[in-house]
């Protein structure tokens, strides 16, 4: 009898954990899907690549200069530091997490330290085929980067154009950074064109236009009359 009466109390007291064991388990699977991802971002960095939700877009009229080319590098390259950044972030916030899950099972449930150790164990054994398949998936997205590499690179030696730059000087007592003296060397006529028209504004424009050409043509027709 006391071996089912105290069969029955871990049945029930392992119960009571279940949630927090589940909680676990979500936990571990998303670090491990971070890691992953840690792990392809920093290849991607290593090999010039950027994945297609970190690509910094920029006005075509921009990207045929070299300074927008070097602008659009330098800043998929901190996007693709900062994501990496905020990964390593989320992985400390949910070490914390688990840290208190921990807590919970050993003051409030009764569980020792040992036996918590031994379920993550168990819990992070499980999660291999769910890791093997996340990595290779990453695999074949790294290869799917490296082969449009290639495809680019060739289209931009073909229809690679020049832009013709002018000498700046500098007669101010500012001291101007790299990438102002580039976009100065575009010259002068050089702008960024909209990407969509401003159809509103230009018939607004348009229409104040013509009312003040009636009025002025209703001015002077009062004038002649008042003269005759």
């Amino acid at each position: 009898m006391a071996n089912r009466f105290g069969e029955n109390d871990w049945n029930k007291k392992r119960q009571q954990a279940q949630p927090s064991i589940n909680r676990i388990r979500s936990g571990l699977e998303k670090k491990t899907r971070w890691y992953e991802q840690i792990g392809f971002l920093r290849r991607c960095q290593k090999e010039g690549l950027v994945p297609k939700g970190l690509r910094v877009k920029l006005p075509s009229s921009v990207l045929k200069s070299e300074y927008g080319e070097r602008l659009k590098l330098r800043s998929e390259k901190r996007v693709l530091k900062r994501a990496i950044s905020d990964l390593f972030v989320k992985i400390q916030r949910m070490d914390r997490k688990l840290a208190e899950i921990r807590l919970h099972l050993n003051q409030s449930l009764g569980f020792t330290n040992v036996w918590i150790q031994k379920m993550e164990r168990w819990v992070a054994s499980s999660l291999r085929k769910s890791k093997a398949k996340i990595k290779s998936g990453l695999e074949r997205k790294l290869k799917d980067l490296r082969l449009q590499k290639k495809i680019d690179s060739k289209s931009n030696k073909v229809n690679q154009k020049t832009v013709k730059k002018k000498i700046v000087y500098n007669n101010s007592s500012k001291k101007l950074t790299e990438e102002q003296m580039e976009l100065l060397a575009l010259g002068l006529n050089f702008g960024l064109t909209s990407k969509k028209f401003p159809l509103v504004e230009y018939v607004t424009a348009t229409e104040d236009l013509c009312q003040k050409l009636e009025k002025i043509g209703d001015d002077k027709s009062l004038e002649k009359a008042r003269l005759i």
